[in-house]
């Protein structure tokens, strides 16, 4: 099996679930966003795994294609900018991460989440 779908998929299902976790529990993900302000290391560790998920992702499959591998690429990046971001500018990520205190923004995150989730589990399981 390719590497890239091996990648694809884990990423897929990691979406699904995802997604679907923050829309079951919209509620204590907000409260998560309100607490995180007092909670430094946990941002430090959540950094230290984005960033070593993304930088793994665009080592490893740093891919420019028009199709679903795209997508690979593209969680990568962000994943190694978010995690280079937690780290070295803690503050304005605390701010960032407040932004999950509305509601409708965690709404509209966990269904994109599922969305393209599911459009990847098809894609590489299919």
């Amino acid at each position: 099996m390719a590497f890239e779908l091996i990648l694809g998929r884990v990423l897929a299902l990691f979406m699904v679930i995802t997604g679907l976790a923050i829309l079951a529990n919209r509620k204590e993900f907000v409260i998560m966003a309100k607490q995180i302000k007092s909670n430094h290391i946990a941002l430090w560790i959540g950094g230290a795994i984005d960033f070593l998920v993304g930088l793994f992702i665009v080592v490893s499959h740093n891919v420019w294609t028009n199709d679903w591998r795209v997508l690979i690429t593209v969680f990568g990046w962000l994943a190694l900018m978010e995690g280079t971001l937690l780290w070295f500018m803690p503050n304005r990520s605390i701010k960032l991460v407040q932004i999950w205190k509305r509601p409708a923004y965690t709404y509209t995150a966990g269904l994109l989440l599922l969305a393209v989730g599911v459009y990847m589990t098809i894609v590489t399981f299919f």
